[in-house]
């Protein structure tokens, strides 16, 4: 009896699968407008292509936006590859994109990037990974306003200058003979650039640059795990968005991946949160004006404590942004922010 049970339902199983299969490629080969781009396997789309490509240009990473690149060079302009059964295109040439990144609120490539996978993260109260319109307006508004807004931009002139006069010296702190790395240089700078201008707290990436790593200081060692964790997160999602939810949680080596990129993002999202609650309840003791930091004119956007505040009618005012919300749009702001060129999104 138990064998008979069992039989039927491995026939129920493989039945099963070749459903899927035939759906799965009577879809492939019925698509519309098809592009050139590697051939996909069912569930795992061109996971397994994206990789083997990889190893093959000596990259042992999942590095997307190598893969990109490497796709461009054989498949031209415009191409196709599958996550899963999602159909994603890559577009390898500005002019392409221009009608995609459209600043317009009326756009018909509204849809954010959120693919297979994104949920995941827990990301979407922000202005990147938001696909519900309604919010997203409502993020992008306090996000605009806060970047155009006189007090941001003042204290913005003021933040380059510093940060510049105070670092210029390491350019000419050489001998003739020493190369100078200006890409780190650059690369350093707006990172601390970054941190100082979002947060209000003092970048240490370009004070650590000619130290040896024995030298560095509790601060030093911050910064540069935050460029690293910043990196890891690009490369997390163009990991997550590509392999299948199965594959990255039980097949070798992709589960490992999984684990740290999870592990990396976690870790990133609490420390975040936790510099959001600890600036809130320091504004909250404050009798003077905050700051001109993004994360001071997020925390007090919509309160009494906001310039505009005493200007809006009670009905136009909006809610003031929650904690989780600061947060995922620090986390876009930040990532805005990187060398984010180096890991292309689809």
């Amino acid at each position: 009896m138990f064998n008979y049970i069992f039989g039927e339902i491995i026939i129920l199983l493989e039945i099963f699968i070749v459903i899927y299969i035939v759906n799965y490629y009577y879809r492939y080969f019925t698509r519309p407008n098809p592009l050139p781009g590697p051939f996909p396997l069912p569930y795992i789309g061109s996971s397994f292509q994206i990789l083997y490509k990889l190893f093959k240009a000596g990259r042992y990473q999942f590095d997307l936006g190598l893969y990109a690149k490497l796709q461009a060079e054989e498949y031209g302009e415009i191409s196709e590859m599958y996550q899963g059964s999602l159909r994603s295109i890559f577009l390898n040439k500005s002019e392409f994109l221009e009608k995609v990144y459209l600043a317009n609120t009326n756009t018909s490539y509204f849809i954010r990037p959120v693919a297979n996978g994104m949920n995941e993260f827990d990301v979407g109260h922000g202005t990147i990974f938001n696909n519900d319109r309604k919010s997203w307006k409502r993020f992008r508004k306090y996000i605009s306003q806060s970047l155009m807004s006189p007090k941001f931009l003042r204290g913005l002139t003021i933040t380059v200058q510093q940060l510049f006069e105070e670092n210029e010296y390491r350019l000419n702190d050489h001998d003739d003979q020493r190369i100078i790395n200006l890409t780190n240089w650059t690369k350093y700078f707006l990172k601390d650039l970054s941190k100082e201008i979002i947060t209000g707290q003092k970048g240490c990436c370009l004070a650590s640059l000619n130290l040896k790593e024995s030298k560095w200081t509790k601060e030093m060692k911050e910064a540069r795990e935050s460029i690293i964790s910043v990196e890891l997160y690009l490369r997390s999602l163009a990991f997550i968005t590509t392999v299948p939810k199965f594959i990255r949680y039980y097949v070798p080596i992709f589960n490992s991946y999984n684990d740290t990129f999870m592990e990396n993002l976690t870790s990133f999202q609490k420390k975040t949160l936790y510099r959001i609650k600890e600036r809130r309840e320091q504004i909250e003791k404050m009798s003077k004006k905050v700051g001109s930091d993004l994360l001071d004119i997020l925390l007090t956007v919509g309160t009494p404590r906001d310039p505009n505040f005493e200007k809006t009618h009670n009905d136009d005012r909006e809610k003031p942004l929650t904690d989780i919300e600061i947060r995922d749009n620090m986390l876009d702001l930040t990532i805005a922010g990187s060398d984010s060129v180096c890991y292309c999104s689809l």
